[in-house]
């Protein structure tokens, strides 16, 4: 890294600090067994505030809020931070979707709120996920609508249940706010920008609890994408950094050989 960049190892060690912090939560209740749906009001504050959390991960606004966090970043940082950010979380990006659908493809986990909707309604699970999703959303929309007094589901968060028909494991949305704040923090961290990298931190913890509330995912998917997502942090921030440095070198060579 450029000379004028603080001691690597001391970005490390306050970049490992954030990853512990995001851990704390899904290995504490996975450790205790506690399943966070459905103790929480679906129609409270709180329950829009988690919504709200959850939207900013959500495709097509995850999209336009990755924009806005780059484009803090572009303000924030110099642009030799800057551009190996902009790599490593394109790299992330990229890889982390393909590798989410690999994974629930293959390993088929039903939903926390389609599991509790099936106990009780008295349908199969495995059966409501091998129907087609016309099929799939008529059946969830008739099981809200039968359990509308015990849930007590705001409509937005109903409708996310509508659109959140897939299989759980693992968390895409933990998964990108993990990878994505892991590596704001590394360069944040690198620019001093200490207040704004604990930030993004704390929005990735929020990411997880929101997931495991909102009945979208269980507390495993939650520990086990935020480890799959700090691994591709890792690996994108080495990426990002290895491409700038590369094409840095590039650039000076045809400079000086023009």
């Amino acid at each position: 890294m450029p000379a004028d960049f603080p001691p690597l190892a001391k970005v490390l060690w306050r970049m490992l600090g954030a990853f512990v912090v995001i851990l704390v939560v899904p290995l504490v209740c996975w450790a205790l067994n506690l399943e966070l749906f459905p103790r929480l009001d679906l129609s409270s504050r709180l329950a829009q505030w988690l919504y709200g959390i959850t939207w900013t991960g959500t495709v097509p606004w995850g999209i336009g809020f990755i924009l806005a966090v780059l484009l803090v970043c572009w303000r924030l940082l110099p642009m030799k931070l800057f551009l190996p950010l902009l790599l490593a979380v394109s790299f992330s990006q990229t890889a982390g979707v393909i590798l989410n659908h690999e994974l629930k493809h293959h390993l088929k986990e039903p939903r926390p709120n389609i599991s509790w909707l099936a106990q009780r309604q008295g349908f199969d699970v495995d059966a409501f996920y091998q129907q087609s999703e016309a099929a799939k959303l008529t059946q969830i929309d008739r099981a809200i609508a039968s359990e509308a007094d015990s849930l007590m589901l705001a409509d937005n968060i109903a409708k996310h249940w509508r659109h959140e028909l897939g299989f759980a494991f693992p968390s895409g949305h933990t998964q990108f706010a993990v990878s994505f704040a892991l590596i704001l923090c590394f360069f944040l961290l690198s620019a001093g920008r200490y207040g704004w990298a604990a930030g993004f931190t704390l929005w990735a913890v929020a990411m997880g609890l929101s997931r495991m509330l909102l009945g979208l995912h269980w507390p495993r998917d939650v520990l086990a994408s935020t480890l799959i997502g700090a691994t591709l942090a890792a690996l994108s921030v080495i990426v990002g950094i290895g491409f700038y440095r590369l094409m840095s070198h590039r650039f000076r060579m045809s400079c000086f050989a023009g």
